[in-house]
């Protein structure tokens, strides 16, 4: 049996944590019901939907004192208070509760009220108050409110890990032998990756062919690497809204142009993906060319119909309130980097030939294309702004692949902006993008407001229902990229995706690097979870991570258990052998390249002994992690000193991640010290400096720390795994 938490969070302002996020159902899971683990980053799972008024607008809510309950039937319940969506409370819903049921805590429907007396009653029947509930501050989870703890089958905990935790690669399996009289043949055979989710993806291998002549025929021994591309983040500073994709053996970048507030757009070409990145950039869209285009060229993205190839965009010749979806074509033979060779830009329109909606009026934009089951079908994000703002929905219809700014249908509404993760700071749901699979159809989409609140989210459809009926598609009750998946990166949304020509399937997307970072363009490969659905937030390690736990310090670190025993240095020449064959220079390189925090702790300010302190160089409760340049006896001595370089990129590290640190001295100058380990490994030549929070009475039997220093230096050591 396994242990699953319900809660909500605090919330943390409108950037951080907004109420509209805190105020839904969180999970976590433990083992033993004491140690628990956040799912899905910390971040919600089941919203409370929005509820549409007589004019069409939405009504927004949130939930608070969520509960998680058994069900007789099998399947569990979700008990919960209904409040306004920003915590206020709900005098509609005063005495009622919302009823929520779900087959396994992923998936959810959303019942309706019950009274106070059912609503116990479900409680005492569903094991609801049976297990003990941590205290919050026993819970190692940022911001967490618990409510309530339900015991869960193993089987469900299983699945709830593999859906709701990142996947981590755990293995790999190699072809011990293969046959191949070219090197064409050796291209056929992959490695196979392993992951903590129970899924696999086949690899390609680059292989050391500088040994091998297929000219004489024979038995070689050749080693190779798994291939892996690894795009740091950003890869286009000021470019959002990304799209690539492959045309005629070519890849082809676009993108929204945030440096010029939107007035052009510009294709990069290459041969590979990697090779976009710094591939020269050609204008071939500007905002004087054509009148009706004259402003806000955005998000464009390139799409393939009946073998031509198009750029479906938004523009307007004028202001926002005027935004509209427009095609254009490449002319036959044309090159997609060449200006002349693109059509003048046309505005959709409806079947009769009619405008897709009135300028001024609403505005129509993020129109996407792709074929599913023999059709061509658009969806795009429409907004209306009189006589009232209802925010932007989504539409779909099918569209004439012979002149595709036609549409076949009459435009369909496909989604609102009902869960509080999209209707944040503003009701927006817009950003399609098809990722067609061999059973269902998978939509991403973004939501809310354009800032570090943008989040990712997903609808799918199953093969053989009518694309054009919304009741057949499903969408996820929480997004499944936020400002919480990955590490630094804020605003995550508006993606597309572009399959290579290994078969993996890449996602492009913009983010903001960091809090007040502009919209910037990246690329991350796409892993398919279980069910085959999509997951967004796998990334590669920059470089090896690990955790290196030594004894002795205060006696010099002497011993096999000590730092200046050689095992860390011998586990990475096991590691060279077994991966590049031996070689003691490729030893000393890999530990020469490597950064290090010396993770100990530093003696708080004491004023009761401030005498032996200098109180402005000095370490301080609550003023987050400490780092030490030197950290030597009276002075220098016996210390290591880092660099200004690794010092400044340590800084970045932690801005980025949002983390508060401080720097100090480990007391005055002639009277503190004592050095850690730090200068052992910088004998290496790595980069190290020494770490770890403020504590009062260092040393003695009794100390003192600060929570919010320990907090702080959790999320700087989890930072640091990820630098550079």
């Amino acid at each position: 049996m396994a242990y699953l938490l319900s809660y909500t969070r605090l919330p943390v302002d409108s950037v951080i944590y907004d109420p509209r996020l805190a105020y839904s159902m969180h999970l976590a899971i433990s083992e033993d019901g004491e140690n628990y683990q956040a799912l899905n980053h910390n971040s919600g799972v089941l919203f409370v939907k929005a509820t549409e008024n007589e004019d069409g607008s939405l009504t927004p809510w949130s939930l608070k004192n969520p509960v998680i309950l058994e069900l007789k039937d099998g399947g569990f319940g979700v008990v919960a208070e209904r409040i306004g969506a920003d915590g206020e409370e709900d005098t509609e819903s005063a005495g009622k509760f919302l009823y929520f049921t779900t087959k396994d805590f992923l998936d959810y429907t959303e019942v309706g009220f019950l009274s106070k007396e059912e609503a116990e009653e479900k409680k005492r029947e569903g094991n609801a108050d049976r297990m003990k509930v941590p205290a919050a501050e026993k819970l190692e989870i940022q911001g967490v409110v618990p409510q309530n703890v339900l015991e869960i089958s193993e089987s469900v905990a299983d699945r709830l890990r593999k859906k709701l935790l990142t996947p981590v690669n755990c293995g790999m399996e190699f072809p011990e032998q293969v046959e191949a009289s070219s090197a064409e043949e050796l291209e056929k055979y992959r490695a196979m990756a392993f992951y903590t989710d129970g899924t696999k993806v086949a690899k390609r291998v680059d292989w050391d062919l500088s040994t091998v002549d297929f000219a004489v025929p024979g038995t070689y021994k050749i080693k190779g690497n798994v291939h892996q591309e690894h795009f740091e983040f950003p890869i286009a500073f000021y470019r959002a809204d990304p799209c690539v994709a492959k045309w005629k053996n070519k890849y082809y970048f676009i993108a929204t142009n945030d440096a010029d507030d939107n007035h052009t757009l510009y294709i990069r070409e290459a041969d590979t993906i990697p090779e976009l990145v710094n591939a020269e950039e050609k204008l071939i869209l500007d905002s004087t060319t054509y009148p009706h285009v004259g402003n806000l060229l955005w998000a464009p993205e390139f799409h393939e119909i009946n073998g031509k190839l198009y750029i479906f965009h938004a523009a307007t010749p004028d202001e926002f309130f005027k935004e509209e979806s427009h095609v254009m074509e490449l002319r036959e033979g044309g090159n997609p980097s060449c200006k002349e060779d693109w059509s003048e830009p046309k505005r959709v329109v409806c079947p009769d030939g009619s405008d897709l909606c009135e300028a001024g009026k609403e505005i129509t934009l993020d129109m996407t294309c792709f074929e599913w089951e023999g059709d061509y079908y658009v969806i795009w994000s429409q907004r209306q702004f009189l006589p009232k703002d209802l925010g932007a929905w989504l539409y779909i219809a099918k569209l004439n692949p012979q002149e595709p700014w036609k549409l076949l249908t009459d435009p369909v509404v496909l989604l609102k902006p009902d869960y509080g993760w999209s209707n944040n700071h503003t009701f927006v749901v817009e950003g399609p993008f098809a990722l067609p699979r061999e059973n269902k159809l998978y939509v991403t989409f973004s939501g809310a407001a354009v800032d570090t609140s943008y989040v990712v989210g997903l609808l799918s459809i199953e093969k053989g229902k009518d694309l054009l009926q919304p009741e057949n598609w499903k969408q996820g009750n929480y997004p499944i990229l936020t400002a919480r998946s990955v590490e630094s990166e804020y605003g995550t949304g508006h993606n597309a995706y572009v399959t290579d020509e290994d078969g993996t399937v890449w996602n492009t997307y913009h983010a903001r690097p960091g809090v007040e970072g502009v919209r910037s363009s990246g690329i991350r490969r796409v892993h398919f979870d279980i069910d085959g659905a999509p997951m967004l937030d796998v990334t590669e390690a920059k470089k090896t991570g690990c955790c290196l736990l030594v004894d002795k310090e205060e006696i010099g670190s002497v011993g096999a258990t000590g730092m200046h025993s050689r095992f860390f240095e011998n586990t990475v020449a096991e590691l060279i052998a077994v991966t590049e064959g031996e070689s003691e220079l490729k030893v000393r390189r890999a530990l020469s390249n490597s950064k290090m925090l010396s993770s100990d702790v530093s003696a708080a300010f004491d004023p009761m002994f401030a005498e032996a302190f200098e109180k402005r160089s000095s370490a301080f409760f609550a003023n987050g992690i400490t780092f030490n340049k030197f950290t030597g006896s009276r002075g220098k001595s016996g210390s290591n000193d880092a660099n200004g370089e690794y010092i400044a990129a340590l800084r970045r590290t932690m801005d980025e991640a949002q983390v508060a640190y401080q720097f100090a001295e480990l007391g005055r100058v002639d009277l503190g010290g004592g050095g850690t380990i730090a200068y052992i490994m910088a004998n290496y030549g790595m980069e190290v400096i020494d770490s770890g929070v403020a504590v009062l009475n260092m040393h003695a039997p009794y100390e003192v720390s600060s929570k919010a220093d320990v907090y702080e230096a959790v999320k700087g050591y989890r930072a640091f795994l990820r630098m550079e």
